[in-house]
């Protein structure tokens, strides 16, 4: 039952809005052309800052454990290879590839991950869970940018390519959060205060946004993509990952954190990311959705079936 209340008290606000901008759509009160410019914004300005706020205020000396962090970023390098492998010799338009590599393999990790973590074990023993996410998230930002700016180009460049990539205002973000984290640059409170104001309102925004551009009709034409990507995202990914990590002994706070690495459902940032970087917008926003509303129950049976085993 506690797990049940966990995911819900974690899910239910995303859905709620979505649910919000869907409203204001629809009401009249928004027009779709104007959530596609705020998307824009959240995409350039809120969750870069987001991104530099969680990275520059990691404490890397707590917890720091070198084995866990690169089991889990080189798990996640082999996942978008062979996703990248696998999904464009299934899916042949480009765009909707990028966007199905980027939904299974990018999970909203923040979000979920310091909540679960704290809600099972205490805000005072998820310091694992914040460092992980200090290298994770920017590992997966980066693999993103590059998935979404090579699927959503008519033709490659490396070039220009790479000069995107470099561009791209997540990696900018992240860039200058491990700058300031690195030379323990002490920033103004002014300066700081302005950047958690902003990052605050980072995950709301982009959610509202992808309410405010979501069309339910669509559903029907991705239905067959839509049920093999939440079923890989949040079935399929965590049962290898966490089944290897069960192996090489990892139990508890660690356990729960790579189960929330691998199993939470589809990053709300992906939305914003595909729509600037000319990917399928509408798969990605129908993905972050289904995801997200099928992880209340995904995420009860893992740790059910974990806590029950007596790995958690």
């Amino acid at each position: 039952m506690n797990s049940f209340i966990v995911a819900l008290n974690v899910v239910l606000p995303l859905v709620i809005l979505i649910g919000i901008g869907y409203y204001a759509k629809e009401s009249k009160m928004v027009s779709k052309e104007s959530f596609k410019q705020i998307n824009q914004i959240a995409f350039k300005l809120f969750i870069p800052a987001s991104l530099m706020k969680n990275i520059m205020e990691t404490d890397l000396s707590i917890s720091f454990q070198p084995k866990l962090i690169l089991y889990a970023c080189l798990s996640l390098i082999i996942l978008c290879i062979v996703l990248w492998i696998v999904v464009n010799r299934f899916e042949k338009d480009k765009k909707k590839a990028g966007v199905i590599i980027q939904a299974i393999s990018r999970s909203n990790f923040v979000l979920f991950g310091l909540a679960i973590a704290s809600n099972m074990y205490g805000s005072d023993n998820v310091a694992v869970t914040s460092v992980l996410i200090s290298f994770c998230v920017p590992l997966i930002n980066i693999l993103a940018v590059i998935i979404l700016q090579y699927h959503g180009m008519d033709q490659v460049d490396l070039k220009s390519t790479l000069v995107s990539v470099i561009k791209n205002p997540m990696l900018i973000g992240t860039f200058f959060g491990f700058v300031i984290l690195l030379l323990d640059i002490q920033l103004p409170i002014f300066l700081k205060n302005s950047i958690n104001d902003v990052a605050k309102i980072a995950t709301p925004i982009a959610l509202i946004a992808l309410g405010g551009t979501f069309e339910i009709q669509a559903i029907s034409k991705n239905l067959k993509i839509l049920i093999a990507t939440v079923l890989t995202r949040l079935i399929v990914v965590p049962a290898i990952f966490v089944g290897i990590a069960i192996l090489l002994g990892y139990r508890n706070v660690e356990l729960i954190s790579l189960l929330v690495l691998f199993g939470s459902p589809t990053a709300v940032a992906s939305y914003a990311m595909a729509v600037n970087m000319n990917c399928d917008g509408e798969l990605a926003s129908q993905a972050v959705l289904m995801t997200t509303i099928f992880s209340i129950f995904s995420m009860i049976l893992w740790i059910s079936c974990l806590t029950g085993m007596g790995m958690l």
